[in-house]
């Protein structure tokens, strides 16, 4: 642990100090080649020190995967419940009580319109010829 710490220390840290200098410098370098004027140059501090300001990219991931893992409890739980056949739930809905629901509406429907419902009404015998 102590030797990756130092290797961190001595070796990877100033390595990136210098890497990020060096991306500086040629985006230094492309901003003065563009000529930019003032406007612009404000813009581009904004929005660098906007930037600064960010959660750290480890912070985000970590989030990321808080927000996953919740995600697929949900659906897990959602998955299970859906699964009991015991238990009614919302999406766990039966033919025979859509069924009834339909006939009860059938019903209510018969009862408010003006048009006969033939469906349940005994068939009239024909009328008797005259002869």
């Amino acid at each position: 642990m102590e030797a990756d710490a130092q290797n961190l220390a001595e070796g990877e840290v100033p390595r990136l100090e210098r890497e990020i200098d060096q991306s500086i410098q040629n985006a230094e370098g492309f901003i003065t080649s563009e000529n930019p004027d003032e406007e612009v140059l404000s813009e581009i501090e904004k929005e660098y020190a906007r930037r600064l300001e960010r959660q750290p990219v480890d912070v985000v991931q970590q989030n990321a995967e808080r927000y996953e893992n919740d995600y697929q409890t949900a659906e897990n739980r959602n998955a299970t419940a859906c699964a009991r056949p015991s238990r009614p739930t919302p999406c766990a809905t039966t033919s025979a009580t859509t069924t009834r629901t339909t006939q009860h509406a059938t019903r209510l429907n018969a009862k408010n319109s003006s048009t006969p419902n033939f469906r349940n009404s005994k068939p009239k015998s024909p009328p008797a010829r005259p002869g």
